[in-house]
């Protein structure tokens, strides 16, 4: 697996900013090394770049809001956004229904009711998010599915341990931001290269939510019983 390091190296030089066999400044690949860290932050928002899901749980006490992030009341990775969230109980799950908006939680008259939560509000404040359930339930468990969170890159020689596929990506987008930030000239191979890769890294990561459909001999619903 390729370090930052290494990928850093290919992208300077790549953006022109140094030359094969050079050796970037320290000061270089430190601007270089913040560069693919903030690069990274902006994809890991963006879905079609997260090429993985997971899902995280916690128990419920009756409290009127969770803490979510390392930590927290929900001690794991902070999720940037909740894609889908419910409530275990006996193994039998049911969905819970995230509000979109702040307001809508407020417009709530009676927040505090004890109770298998139906809806949902999720603010994802920093450093830990913060998750309201309504009605509050003290029993049962409570799963938040959420993008994958990229590896954490504490210094050059980390890992980019990412799939394969990623590597192409990382490489010529940062090349490009990089020329922008030492002013240096980009050539259109890269450019298109940059573009075309980030074009199957998404295309890879789509999913296709799977139709309700009845078997024969079978009216139910798998997801709801």
């Amino acid at each position: 697996m390729a370090t930052a390091s290494e990928v850093i190296n290919l992208a300077l030089k790549d953006a022109g900013v140094i030359a094969e066999g050079e050796t970037p400044s320290d000061d270089i690949e430190a601007d270089a090394f913040t560069t693919l860290k903030n690069m990274l932050a902006v994809w890991q928002v963006q879905k079609l770049y997260v090429h993985a899901m997971v899902e995280n749980s916690f128990s419920p006490n009756g409290a009127l809001s969770y803490t979510v992030g390392t930590g927290g009341t929900a001690n794991f990775d902070r999720p940037e956004k909740i894609d889908q969230l419910f409530y275990r109980l006996s193994n039998i799950d049911y969905p819970i229904r995230l509000l979109g908006t702040f307001q809508e939680y407020e417009g709530i008259a009676q927040k505090t009711l004890a109770g298998q939560p139906e809806v949902a509000y999720y603010n994802p404040t920093v450093t830990t998010g913060t998750l309201y359930l309504y009605p509050q339930p003290s029993t049962g468990s409570v799963h938040v599915v959420s993008a994958a969170r990229f590896p954490t890159l504490s210094t050059t020689a980390s890992s980019l341990t990412f799939p394969s596929e990623y590597l192409m990506p990382i490489r010529f987008s940062l090349a490009e931001i990089l020329s922008a930030t030492f002013n240096t000239p980009i050539s259109a191979r890269i450019e298109k290269m940059a573009a075309s890769s980030r074009s199957v890294m998404a295309r890879n990561n789509v999913r296709i939510p799977t139709l309700s459909a009845g078997f024969c001999g079978h009216t139910g619903n798998i997801f709801s019983g």
